[in-house]
């Protein structure tokens, strides 16, 4: 509600500009709207005869005026042109802030410039929220685009035909028009600044596709805090002008209006966006600078230095602090609960029926949904069986995979293998993919994943997946050019299956629950780094966050030193943590509090008595039934 309120303020600067309505009665209609001519950039009621006298001699105009008068295509054609003129009038009215823009259809309401949008095929405005109805019967769309892939976001890609203050990337340009068309994507647009870091983060990061999220994230970030700072301070405008000192406070209160700031318990509602703010603020300031001395502006020089310098001495006390304290009591008492043995082996049984199913039914009938059946259970098999994190497993590449190492292992390495080691290599195929921070990661197909892996390649022209798209994963449908989602395909697969805690069943907590459960194994430690160079992190991150859950330790390990503390520990000199077993008395417990060694002297003749008693009672019971004891 804040966001719609401070929207105002963006739509305050265009105030000047207006939309024409249509002077009809409820009796009479009244002729009075002029179009905008392409070539005169002048407004005549009878656009096309103003184009058949006056520029007949232009390509567009020439090729309508060769067909018949009344054609169908001669309409068309000429409609281009008039809408051509229009949305050049449209463009050079919101770049100046001021006259009169000329929608299609002339509003019967008051209305503002931003509910308006213009055809990225005919080039009309229309209400934005009626666009999606156009482009079902769009003539010039039907006629041109028939073979494209459809658009889904259709607010989206139009809004990019809008003028913007600031020339950006294609690579930037595609990232927006993937971006919901709101009045925070109309700041973003609208703000050169904003779209500077935009830019400098897809030259970092933005040919791969996963970090563009990233991206409008962080730029959707800044535009919220600017439409909140307008609400606090009307002089502000654009970002520009809150990278100053003096309008630090401002900052602060933004930030803690926009997070969800409690004063009176100094928490946060949102803490991670306070915490991110403050990296995507630094980084403004830094393009400022730079921009300062390209210009050789010292004033705008220390206004970014002295507000970066704020941000280091003043955001940890104001911000951080508290933002921290947020994140950490949340996770206090919150149990940490990894997947049962018995879930998992259900999940893998339940993928495996599904795996001889789909391909059958893909083989026998080739079609988008049988490749999108077979390709999400493989998918999940491989997330599964890899331990792997879902994004890396989702976004590998059909290039990837063909170009895999193909080498067979040299002779001398195969002789030192077990037997057991040699029949892994000859079933298991491994690929090197790109994980996280770049690092390498490999990923292991068994034999069956790798037969569903080839088949969804081989049948993928005639499943009718995109060309364009690189994944092996890819998505099927409406010509997409991004993969299916692994965790979607996990969750989905996880409630099928039967699993008493499906919810458990994720790709981070798989991983938490091997890197977690190879600590029962008693590991070298060359063995533990191989394990954690495969998961795709170093063996510090490996220690510090995949070890056994703390409240299992403290209540099953560290509690042995208290309780043998009580009871004197100097019996316990020299001896290991897992040595040391005091003498505990348990309210209800009836055993005795001595030793498990003691104990179990004082329990083995009963313990004898009660095998020999059920052992003679299960003979007799065979004997009755007619069955023989070995």
């Amino acid at each position: 509600m804040e966001i719609d309120e401070s929207a105002k303020g963006c739509s305050s600067q265009q105030h000047n500009i207006k939309v024409k309505m249509s002077s009809n009665s409820v009796h009479q209609r009244i002729y009075d709207k002029n179009n905008y001519c392409l070539y005169c950039e002048k407004p005549y009621a009878k656009i096309a005869r103003h184009l058949q006298q006056k520029h007949s001699g232009k390509i567009e105009v020439a090729k309508a005026l060769a067909h018949n008068r009344g054609s169908t295509k001669r309409n068309l054609l000429l409609s281009k042109v008039r809408n051509m003129g229009n949305y050049h009038h449209n463009c050079s009215v919101l770049t100046s802030g001021k006259g009169e823009i000329v929608p299609k259809r002339q509003a019967t309401c008051k209305s503002t410039a931003m509910d308006y949008l213009p055809c990225q095929f005919c080039f009309a405005m229309y209400v934005k929220t009626d666009l999606w109805r156009h482009h079902k019967r769009c003539k010039l769309r039907i006629k041109v685009k028939e073979n494209m892939p459809v658009k889904r976001k259709i607010q989206a890609s139009c809004s990019l035909l809008l003028p913007m203050d600031s020339k950006i990337s294609s690579g930037l340009k595609q990232i927006l028009g993937d971006m919901t068309y709101d009045n925070v994507t109309q700041v973003v647009k609208s703000d050169p600044l904003i779209l500077a870091l935009g830019e400098r983060m897809f030259l970092k990061n933005g040919e791969v596709s996963r970090h563009r999220a990233d991206i409008r994230n962080k730029m959707r970030e800044l535009a919220r805090l600017l439409l909140v700072t307008r609400t606090i301070d009307k002089d502000i405008v654009t970002l520009n002008d809150l990278i100053n000192p003096g309008k630090f406070n401002t900052v602060l209160e933004g930030v803690k209006k926009m997070t969800g700031f409690d004063n009176l318990t100094n928490r946060f509602l949102i803490p991670s966006t306070a915490l991110k703010l403050r990296h995507s603020l630094v980084k403004v300031s830094f393009i400022l600078q730079g921009e300062a001395l390209r210009q050789e502006d010292d004033a705008l020089k220390r206004r970014a230095e002295q507000f970066s310098k704020l941000i280091e001495l003043e955001w940890t006390i104001h911000v951080s602090s508290n933002a921290l304290k947020t994140l950490y009591q949340k996770k206090w008492n919150s149990p940490q609960m990894l997947p049962l043995a018995e879930d998992i082996k259900k999940l893998q049984d339940h993928l495996k029926r599904l795996e001889e199913v789909n391909k059958k039914a893909h083989i026998a009938h080739t079609s988008q949904r049988s490749w999108s059946d077979l390709s999400q259970v493989t998918l999940a098999q491989l997330i599964l069986f890899n331990r792997r994190r879902e994004g890396e497993v989702s976004r590998m590449e059909v290039e990837t995979y063909l170009q895999r190492n193909k080498h067979m292992i040299q002779d001398e390495i195969m002789e030192s293998l077990t037997p057991f080691e040699k029949k892994l290599c000859k079933n298991l195929t491994r690929v090197e993919e790109r994980g996280k921070r770049g690092r390498k990661v490999p990923v292991l197909f068994p034999t069956n994943v790798t037969e569903s892996v080839e088949l969804l390649i081989k049948t993928r022209e005639d499943s009718g997946i995109s060309p364009s798209n690189p994944y092996i994963f890819a998505r099927p449908f409406y010509g997409s050019q991004e993969s299916i989602r692994g965790c979607d395909c996990l969750r989905r697969f996880a409630e099928s299956c039967g699993a008493k805690h499906p919810e458990n069943i994720t790709s981070t907590k798989l991983r938490k629950h091997v890197a977690t459960v190879s600590q029962l194994l008693n590991l070298q430690t060359h063995e533990l780094d191989q394990l954690a160079t495969f998961m795709g992190h170093n063996i510090a991150v490996h220690r510090e966050f995949y070890r056994l859950p703390e409240e299992t330790l403290q209540v099953a390990k560290v509690s042995r030193i208290l309780f043998a503390l009580q009871s004197g520990i100097g019996k316990f000199k020299g001896k290991s943590l897992e040595d040391i077993t005091p003498n505990i008395n348990f309210e209800g417990d009836s055993s005795n509090s001595d030793t498990e060694d003691e104990t179990s002297k004082k329990r083995m003749p009963e313990d004898d008595h009660s095998e020999k008693r059920a052992a003679t009672s299960i003979k007799k019971s065979s004997l009755k039934r007619g069955s023989s004891i070995p």
